[in-house]
């Protein structure tokens, strides 16, 4: 479904902000290749003061990943670029009430996530497959909620 919203998202004119993505996957492959380096190194004795290097510099990293993805992005799936502002947005998928949920904010603190709800029911054929044209026609009542959180503006003093 991640790949759908990703499509629809750019059929219908929203940026992704790719930035995000490579950031996030840049960072897993320095921690692989982190985490590669330290178990050589730890089978080799004379080599002890090198892997308490790497170690910390791996949970350097490691911190890093975790402020950038829990603390400024907030675990967000993708994030959205409109004109003046980005758009946090999750992605999940309710079983028990059969509803696809498409969360989302404007970046900050103090704004508060917002729902949209579509039902499973209407976006799947009976192979299992969606229906891709049902779902970028949904995406598009989407699209006004989206943009308007962008003209939005601050409290007035």
């Amino acid at each position: 479904m991640d790949l759908n919203i990703r499509a629809a998202f750019k059929e219908i004119g929203l940026k992704i902000d790719n930035k995000v993505i490579y950031f996030r996957i840049f960072l897993y492959l320095v921690m692989n290749a982190l985490g590669a380096y330290i178990t050589f190194f730890v089978q080799v004795e004379k080599s002890k003061f090198l892997l308490k290097v790497m170690l910390i510099v791996f949970f350097s990293v490691f911190s890093l990943y975790i402020a950038y993805d829990k603390v400024l992005l907030r675990r967000a799936h993708f994030v959205v670029k409109l004109k003046n502002c980005k758009v946090l947005v999750w992605t999940k998928v309710k079983r028990l009430k059969g509803t696809y949920e498409i969360k989302y904010k404007k970046g900050g603190l103090k704004n508060k996530a917002e729902t949209y709800t579509l039902p499973l029911g209407d976006l799947f054929f009976s192979d299992g497959e969606c229906d891709y044209d049902h779902f970028v026609k949904l995406m598009e009542k989407l699209k006004p909620r989206l943009l308007s959180l962008d003209t939005r503006s601050k409290k007035k003093d």
